[in-house]
């Protein structure tokens, strides 16, 4: 029983900090390679709360690398927002992974329809 009101307490606090961070994201950061072109897919916490990975798709393939630096630049601001705007005993580190699942998905799309049309 209380291993899951466990997880399910670590599933609130993941939730409640996507939703912060891609508000953030859409109305805090001042960073135009940011702002719009990112969109957080999962926040994954360490059992202490000392980190949080947040995985993230970004919407402008070109320019990815700036985009990267710009939400990396911006970590400090949003870790100081998560402390003001969520209630947690501690804030945690985050840690941005580009999750490109849906990106290869439809290479693996893309090659399975160039397969059947060549049938």
């Amino acid at each position: 029983m209380n291993n899951h009101n466990n997880s399910h307490k670590y599933e609130r606090i993941e939730s409640e900090i996507k939703k912060e961070l891609q508000k953030q994201i859409v109305y805090g950061i001042k960073d135009i390679r940011v702002s719009g072109n990112v969109n957080i897919l999962e926040v994954k916490v360490s059992k202490d709360l000392s980190y949080a990975k947040v995985y993230i798709e970004i919407l402008d393939e070109k320019n990815r690398d700036e985009i990267l630096k710009g939400l990396n630049n911006a970590k400090g601001y949003m870790k100081r927002e998560l402390a003001i705007n969520i209630n947690l005993r501690k804030t945690p580190d985050l840690n941005f992974i580009i999750d490109d699942t849906l990106e290869k998905a439809k290479h693996i799309e893309d090659l399975i329809n160039k397969i059947h049309s060549n049938q």
